[in-house]
Order: C-alpha cells, then structure tokens, then sequence
C-alpha cells in the first residue's frame, strides 16, 4: 500500500523532486520491497517504526503526464496513478471563473476536498474532492450560490458540515455567516452581522470549538475600528454575538489595526483565543509600533482585555498566526528589528508553545526562520515524519537577485521538535501580490507523510494594477 496516496493517486513536480521518497506500508512478515517506475526498479529500506518501506524513487527527466508507479512484495503488486506536472494545478482559472479566493483544503480520512469561491458566471462557494493526484473527483459542488453573492469566504469543514464566513458588496463588503452541509442544503440560514452604518473589512477567521462555529472579523466605525466575534451552533441555531472583542483607536490602548493583516482563531477548553496586530504607542521612539495581541473569549462572548505580547520597543509585528501542532497550540508570528542596518529589514518567523489556557511562557519566542528580505502568511501543520512542516511566502529573491528580477515565491520546509525550520524547498512557479496569497495545507492523506498546498497565485496577472487572481495546487514530498 502507498501510504502518501489517495484513492490510488499521486502528485510530484520533477522540477521541484527530482528524486521523491515514496513508501509503501506492508505486512510485518514481508522482508523486501520493490517499487518500480516504467523500466527503473528502486529497493526499498525498512520497515521503519510505523512499519513503512522508503523507496527513493527518481523522476528526473520525466515529462508532465501520467505514469504507473508499482510497489511489490512477496510476489503481490499495487499500482497507483503518478501525475507528473512542473507548474501545479490550476483550478480556477481568471478568463473563464473570474476572480479566485478563499481556497481552504481539508483532509480526512473519508475524502481530501477545496473549497474556494469563484465569481463567474456566478459568485458562489464551491467544495471539490480530490485523489492524491490532485484531479477532481465529481464536478464541483456549489455550497453557496445565488441568491447569496459572495466576494471573499472563510471556510471550515467539520464533519459533514460547512462554515462559512463571508462577504458580499456592502461599504465596502457586508459579513454573513451561514452553514450548509456537504452538498450545499443549508442548515442555518445566513447571519447578517455587521452593525448598522459600520463599513467592513474583508476576510476574518474560523474556528470550532467542539460544538459551535466560532467567527472573527473586522467593522470599521466612525470613530474607531473593532473586531467583532460571534458563536454559531449549528444544532440548535444558537447564535452567541456578535459582540466586540477588541477595539481600536486615538486614545485606545491600540491605536489602529494594521491593513491587510490577518485574524486568527482557535479552540481552547471552553474558549477560543484570538490573535492580531494592533498598533500601540511606544512613547520612547514617539511613533506608533505594530505588536501581536490575543484575546481570550469565552462561549457566552465574554472576552478578557486585549494582551499584548512584547519582544522589545525596537520590534514591530506583522501577523500573529495560531495552530495546532501535536496537540499544543502554539503562536507563530512574524517580526523585524527596527535596530537592523540591514536594508530591507529581515522578516524572521518565531513561535510560543501556549499553554492550556493560552498562557504564554516567559522570552522573546523560538526563532523558526531567518533569512534575508520579507516574508509572510506562515501556515503551520503537524507532521508524521517530522514535528511539523511549514509553508509560507518569501521574498529573499528581490535581495539575491535584485528588484528587476526577484518575485514573492513559494516556499516549505520541514520543522524539528524545537520549532525549527530545516532547509525549504522552492516552488518555482508560482507567484504572489504580497499578502493575498491565502496560503494553507492540508494532508494528502491523515495516515501519509505528503503536504497538500493550495493559494492564490497571480503568474497571469499583471501585478497590484492588473490583478488575475487564481486559485492553485501543489504537493510537498516528505
């Protein structure tokens, strides 16, 4: 059995591996296993702990198409579909779908499915399933469509329910909530909730808490700017909110929240914790700074003040991320020292392993990157082979290749048990406006080592002024 397959499939770029590691898990009596690839045949070594065989497998020279990879042991074969491709996998695409956003994967052991939300020929929230060759299983199911019209969704899949926080035109965009189940019935009717006369931002965040839905996101008001979260549960319709979390302002403790970065949200015993950035003053440089601040809300929407987490005055954040890994929480975020010489000022990624209630430990954090130039929208994600790995965004390309020919690309890498990154692998096809490339991950399969990706990439557009955004897929190979 290939355990990083689905439904018989696989992905690998050539480009990005030439050689992959491929396993195949097998039965404790087998004392060999061959893996053949058209006329090449790799030994395998093992079994491993998990009782996996690892075949390196090359696949250099090969040409994008489709071939059969075929394990054998004692005398029994497996085959499975290999796709061969060297620029991802478009699934929407700018000339025919319109605008692509909001790509969200999500692997179970029953299916690996995306949903996104496309605007042509109509604005709708589709869910497609894939197999580990990342082609589509099924046509596209439509979870919300008209009369609903939305622009930008966030959404999270939970058994066989849908999430989904999204945006229709309003000033500029109006917030809706809703559920739907796997093949689009609704289950609770969409939410509107935004105050009356708030002009709103777009995106937000999305989390479960073992019971409910639970929602952030943005409103601005005449006279100061607010997050807003609320609680959807989607047996009983109970809605707890919309109510604001957090607040900013002149005179506010926050001052302002900064453009265009992310909110975050995740699930703790009987609360959920909420990550952004506020700018605060720092009176000693008489500027404003922006640093990560949490909040703790708990179900009925009572929420502690805002605590802001301080490296040094020196410092400025640019987003604060929460996820899972191994079963801790942990806040990843990334920051600059305004003290470095270095022009630009290197962006590094660094961590905190929260405790139960969200209490951070004492420090500074645990360095997970540091390179040369920017880089943002880290997504973290447990590993089987490795503590974790990491996808984010990287712009050292401007600084080691100059302006003229740099670009934002795409980058991943492993992550060992002390919340460092091991050297990435690049993407060289893809392409980014900075901030907009809603990257995420998922498992190829929950009992497999493989790392699906998705975002939304920009190679046929025409930058910030000629946006064509659309949405893609990769795989990552450990």
């Amino acid at each position: 059995m290939f355990s990083q397959a689905r439904l018989d499939a696989l992905y690998a770029n050539p480009e990005v591996y030439p050689t992959i590691p491929v396993r195949v898990r097998a039965a404790a009596s087998v004392d060999a296993v061959l893996v053949r690839l058209e006329d090449q045949s790799f030994q395998a070594t093992g079994p491993d702990a998990a009782g996996e065989w690892l075949a390196e497998v090359d696949i250099s020279g090969l040409t994008p198409g489709l071939v059969t990879l075929t394990a054998e042991a004692e005398g029994i074969t497996t085959d499975v579909d290999l796709v061969l491709g060297t620029e991802g996998v478009m699934i929407t695409e700018f000339q025919t779908d319109g605008s692509g956003t909001g790509p969200r994967l999500f692997s179970t052991d029953a299916s690996l499915s995306l949903v996104y939300a496309k605007r042509e020929p109509e604005h709708a929230v589709l869910l497609l399933t894939l197999d580990g060759g990342l082609r589509p299983v099924g046509e596209p199911v439509t979870l919300l469509g008209s009369p609903a019209a939305p622009l930008y969704a966030e959404s999270l899949v939970v058994g066989d329910r849908v999430g989904i926080l999204y945006q229709e035109q309003g000033t500029p965009y109006a917030n809706y909530f809703t559920v739907v189940g796997l093949d689009g019935t609704e289950l609770v009717a969409p939410i509107a909730l935004d105050p009356a006369g708030a002009s709103t931002a777009r995106g937000g965040a999305l989390t479960y808490d073992g019971e409910a839905f639970v929602a952030v996101f943005r409103v601005i008001g005449a006279t100061q700017k607010d997050i807003l979260w609320v609680r959807v549960n989607p047996e009983t319709g109970e809605v707890a909110g919309p109510t604001v979390i957090a607040s900013a302002g002149a005179g506010l403790p926050i001052v302002d929240f900064i453009p265009f970065s992310p909110l975050s949200i995740a699930p703790m015993e009987g609360s959920t914790l909420v990550a952004f950035e506020g700018e605060v003053p720092i009176p000693s440089l008489g500027l404003d700074i922006p640093h990560s601040h949490y909040v703790t809300v708990q179900a009925d929407g009572a929420a502690s003040p805002p605590v802001r987490f301080e490296q040094d005055d020196f410092t400025f954040h640019y987003e604060a991320r929460l996820f899972t890994v191994q079963d801790k929480l942990v806040s990843l975020w990334s920051s600059g020292d305004l003290t470095d010489e270095t022009i630009p000022i290197p962006t590094d990624f660094r961590t905190k392993v929260l405790g139960a209630d969200g209490e951070f430990p004492s420090g500074d954090g645990n360095m997970v990157l540091d390179a040369p130039d920017d880089r943002a929208e880290p997504f973290m994600l447990s590993h089987s082979h490795h503590h974790a790995v990491l996808a984010w965004t990287d712009h050292r390309s401007y600084t080691e290749e100059g302006i003229q020919n740099g670009r934002i690309e795409l980058f991943t890498a492993s992550v060992s048990d002390a919340l460092e990154a091991d050297e990435p692998v690049i993407f060289p096809h893809a392409r980014f406006i900075a901030t907009t490339g809603e990257l995420n991950a998922a498992p190829a399969n929950p009992s497999g080592s493989n790392v699906v990706l998705t975002w939304v990439d920009e190679r046929h557009g025409g930058g910030v002024t000629d946006p064509r955004p659309e949405v893609f897929l990769e795989t990552a190979w450990y």
